[in-house]
């Protein structure tokens, strides 16, 4: 279904195996949600939040100064006003920042605000609740998935297999 002038009731959106879709959002964001994926919308006059149930999705969001822009994922909340980003559920939480900036803040473990720049990621890993995890450099290929090929260079065959195991329904 296609998104709807007014979300305050919230909508839900989910994908099958091997389907990527792009979702158009009333205040001129996007959300691509990848392969069997899964999120919840919830806009109002004053919030704009999402929460991404399972998989990953790249987030394109208008710049709203009043009205940030929400996503949660298990152990992580991003806020965002204007920007592009990936959030992924495969393994913890993984946010990478494409473009803008983003203010990310984990649930569950020390409650520091980390602002990502381009390029950034930081992966809330579900084994460890020591502190908030430090941002590294994101794999230039991670943000490929949107384009439907991605490239693989010094990555174990088990990242690739799990990769491309998440596309169909008959696995590697």
């Amino acid at each position: 279904p296609a998104a709807e002038s007014s979300l305050d009731g919230g909508q839900s959106y989910a994908t099958a195996i091997g389907e990527v879709r792009t979702l158009a959002l009333p205040d001129g964001s996007s959300i691509v949600l990848d392969t069997h994926s899964a999120v919840e919308i919830h806009f109002d006059g004053e919030n704009r939040k999402v929460t991404l149930i399972r998989g990953r999705a790249r987030f394109s969001v208008a710049h709203e100064a009043d009205r940030p822009f929400v996503v949660s994922a298990q152990d992580a909340t991003v806020t965002a006003r204007g920007t592009v980003f990936d959030v992924d559920t495969f393994q913890g939480v993984r946010i990478a920042l494409i473009e803008g900036a983003v203010d990310v803040r984990g649930r569950g473990v020390v409650q520091a605000v980390l602002r990502l720049s381009p390029g950034q990621q930081v992966w809330f890993n579900p084994a460890d609740r020591s502190g908030t995890p430090a941002a590294t450099r994101a794999r230039p290929s991670d943000a490929q998935w949107v384009n439907g090929m991605k490239t693989f260079d010094d990555v174990p065959a088990r990242e690739v297999i799990a990769e491309a195991n998440r596309y169909s329904e008959t696995q590697i």
